[in-house]
């Protein structure tokens, strides 16, 4: 806790308490995170646009989490469906059908030559914002069951 604490003051050169995402992006620019990679993991975990050590900190931890996962299974090269499905089971995600994992591989990519880490990012936050909709939403049932006001509510988080 006490190295990200530092990173964030290094980041925080106004020292307001909060940092701007393009900020955050160039400091964990050794993790390879793109921006857009960033702003879907920040969707993800807050409700808000402004990023405190909190905040910070929590997403911090993601990006090491999915770090770890990618390494131990993608052996330098990309993640294809088999490790991509290992990697996502090492971070606890919930099983994830075929038809899902399709639609990961035609949503992230595209060109179907593997998911690099920044593209990992973009599964593992999609994935996120997921189980933040069923658990806003789910009443604990671990299914959706929508009204209007609800629908609006997610699709906010998608504009």
């Amino acid at each position: 806790e006490e190295q990200i604490k530092k990173k964030f003051q290094q980041i925080d050169k106004d020292k307001s308490g909060s940092i701007s995402l393009q900020e955050v992006t160039q400091a964990l620019k050794d993790f390879e995170c793109p921006t857009q990679s960033a702003k879907l993991l920040l969707q993800s975990i807050t409700d808000t646009q402004e990023i405190d050590f909190t905040t910070f900190q929590n997403f911090y931890n993601h990006i090491y989490s999915f770090q770890l996962a990618f390494k131990s299974v993608n052996k330098g090269k990309p993640l294809f469906k088999k490790q991509l499905i290992l990697a996502l089971d090492l971070l606890n995600f919930q099983p994830i059908s075929e038809a899902l994992i399709k639609a990961i591989q035609i949503k992230f990519d595209p060109n179907f030559n593997g998911i690099e880490f920044g593209e990992f990012i973009s599964v593992c936050s999609f994935l996120l914002i997921c189980n933040r909709v069923i658990q806003k939403f789910g009443q604990g049932t671990g299914k959706l069951s929508v009204d209007f006001n609800s629908l609006g509510c997610i699709g906010m988080w998608f504009i």
